[in-house]
């Protein structure tokens, strides 16, 4: 079974992987599909999912737009994921 733990020992670039799995333990608290996030969000869904796994960095725009539709703060989003 994979584990947060697991993913990060996976990675060569932890900063990066932490911040994806701290913006999905976001969308997951709130109980939101990707989808779901994307229609509250006004963010793509592709695009959350590329956020989430890594495989792209967000956009200031975009971060302030799941912020809001996670009901935090932009700083809240980047908490906790510093080497």
């Amino acid at each position: 079974m994979v584990n947060e733990s697991t993913i990060y020992d996976m990675t060569t670039n932890i900063q990066h992987s932490a911040f994806a799995v701290h913006l999905r333990q976001f969308r997951v608290r709130k109980n939101l599909s990707i989808w779901s996030a994307a229609a509250h969000s006004g963010v793509d869904p592709a695009v959350i999912y590329d956020y989430e796994n890594d495989r792209a960095t967000p956009k200031i725009e975009d971060l302030k737009k799941l912020a809001s539709c996670y009901g935090v703060s932009v700083a809240e989003i980047f908490s906790g994921c510093q080497n």
